[in-house]
């Protein structure tokens, strides 16, 4: 597991990416989750696709001392045209408005760079989203189709509808996950601006000052 510590109120909150064997954080992730949607704010997940989602190391979770997971975040869903979606942000209502959220939003988004993301954003996370700089996709014709399959699963519908704004998140992720590029040549930088909805290299490997690592 990579992991890293952080203070709150006195004890350690730990930052993992589970593995796909790691039953207890699984579940447990599972469990936070499924708590937000009996509220009616976030699909309901399965420990099959948690753990399909750790097997992937797309999954980072926040959890105490005692391994109670406090939090979550992931790449959720994997579209044509490599587009991502972002989701099961959560954090348990005591360890909110405590930077746990933005945390996990660094730890994924610095690790897996993925520019090319989508959120559905709900009232608690959407103003988030748009305080750090996300943007609203008003054209959902440029989504891919399967992102809405999804919603025949919402706790709102059918008597509400979508209800959800959607987000482009690749200025989040560009603010979290991208590195110093003062020392890059004008093509290295050229390797960081994708369009949202523009294939992306599949030769392309992560930051790296070696130049071999960029082509």
């Amino acid at each position: 597991m990579s992991k890293e510590n952080k203070e709150i109120n006195g004890s350690i909150c730990e930052y993992v990416f589970p593995k796909e064997g790691d039953g207890k954080l699984i579940k447990g992730s599972v469990d936070l989750i499924n708590h937000f949607s009996h509220k009616k704010l976030m699909l309901p997940v399965t420990y099959g696709h948690i753990e399909s989602l750790a097997k992937k190391g797309t999954f980072v979770v926040a959890k105490s001392p005692d391994d109670i997971v406090i939090g979550t975040a992931a790449y959720t869903q994997f579209y044509k045209k490599d587009v991502w979606e972002f989701g099961g942000w959560s954090v348990l209502e005591q360890y909110q408005n405590k930077g746990v959220g933005i945390k996990l939003l660094k730890k994924l988004f610095s690790k897996l760079p993925h520019f090319q993301t989508i959120a559905f954003g709900n009232t608690n996370s959407g103003p988030i989203f748009e305080k750090l700089g996300a943007k609203v996709v008003f054209d959902h014709s440029i989504l891919p189709e399967a992102a809405f399959k999804l919603c025949k699963n919402c706790p709102r519908k059918p008597s509400v509808g979508c209800c959800d704004t959607i987000y482009n998140l690749e200025p989040v992720v560009t603010k979290f996950g991208t590195p110093d590029y003062s020392w890059m040549s004008i093509r290295q930088q050229d390797r960081l601006v994708w369009g949202f909805g523009e294939p992306q290299s599949s030769t392309y490997k992560g930051y790296s000052k070696d130049p071999s690592e960029w082509y």
